[in-house]
């Protein structure tokens, strides 16, 4: 509704909308994500000009198997079924810069993971292991390196949206 609201009476130059989540993936139902699917959707097919975002979930630490996963499961492949813009959330704090996969070992959106019933945390040891590249920002709930691999990923997204190739 807000966002209907939003486009209708012409608030600037909106051309790009983002819905975005904070927790709500983690405890969604396939019906919950569904709807979101179908709401985003519909906006699209009545605001052609407009460029709508779907995103992700960010990480619980429930792993590969959590509802968590399934859910943003279900968003990519909608997304990729329809064609449709996809924020990666999940995958995003799912790897360190090296490429390291941490999925698998139940990471949250704090970069914390298990590993041999120890818990550990992937952007500290990324930092540590590459001194002077981890520069310090304020970064909700996680650690500066996570919060900007995903700023540069949304620029490097906003870019290509914005014909940059």
């Amino acid at each position: 509704m807000r966002t209907r609201k939003l486009l209708d009476t012409g608030w600037g130059d909106t051309n790009i909308i983002m819905w975005s989540w904070c927790g709500q993936v983690s405890g969604a139902s396939e019906k919950n994500i569904n709807t979101y699917l179908k709401l985003m959707d519909q906006l699209e097919t009545n605001y052609p000009h407009v460029t709508f975002i779907y995103m992700t979930g960010h990480l619980d630490g429930t792993g590969k198997q959590g509802n968590l996963n399934r859910r943003n499961n279900q968003i990519r492949n909608f997304c990729i079924k329809n064609n449709k813009i996809l924020f990666d959330f999940a995958d995003i704090e799912s790897y360190d810069p090296d490429g390291k996969y941490f999925l698998d070992k139940r990471a949250d959106d704090g970069c914390n993971y298990t590993e041999d019933g120890v818990r550990k945390n992937w952007a500290e040891e990324w930092c540590n292991d590459h001194p002077g590249e981890c520069p310090s920002c304020s970064c909700a709930h996680s650690k500066s390196l996570n919060c900007i691999l995903k700023g540069k990923a949304f620029w490097w997204m906003m870019a290509r949206l914005a014909g940059w190739h």
